[in-house]
């Protein structure tokens, strides 16, 4: 639980939105152990994803190659997808948008050990956080 509040303290305390990500990132890393693979991408107006960051033991691009299979069904509701690929336990949520900014921002993560739905409802609440400092930083 300690650890966790930590990465909630430091996704509140961040006040640059171009480092709001990253933090985010780590967050994410933390909670899931430094076995998983996590990335956030960015979904460009014409529909393409594109890589913002990545962190993981994986070769990026291995791991980034299970995440397109699934990726289009994220929706902007903010529910977690889960998807199963090559023995790994993957998952994805839309994270909540800048008003300044107007690209949708999704979170990616996968882990070979243990199912990632145990850690569903903590990663859903770092992406809400995630989405109320945003909206903070965007007033």
């Amino acid at each position: 639980m300690l650890p966790l509040l930590k990465n909630i303290e430091a996704i509140t305390s961040c006040r640059d939105r171009g480092r709001l990500p990253r933090t985010l990132l780590r967050a994410v890393v933390s909670l899931l152990g430094e076995q998983a693979d996590v990335g956030i991408f960015s979904r460009e107006p014409q529909g393409e994803l594109i890589l913002r960051v990545f962190s993981g033991p994986s070769i990026m691009e291995a791991a980034v190659s299970l995440w397109p299979e699934f990726l289009d069904q994220v929706r902007s509701d903010g529910l977690l997808v889960l998807h199963e690929a090559h023995g790994r336990h993957c998952g994805a949520l839309m994270l909540q948008a800048s008003e300044l900014g107007g690209e949708q921002m999704i979170l990616a993560f996968d882990r070979a050990l243990a199912a990632a739905d145990v850690h569903a409802g903590k990663i859903t609440t770092l992406a809400r956080i995630y989405g109320n400092q945003l909206k903070l930083l965007d007033y």
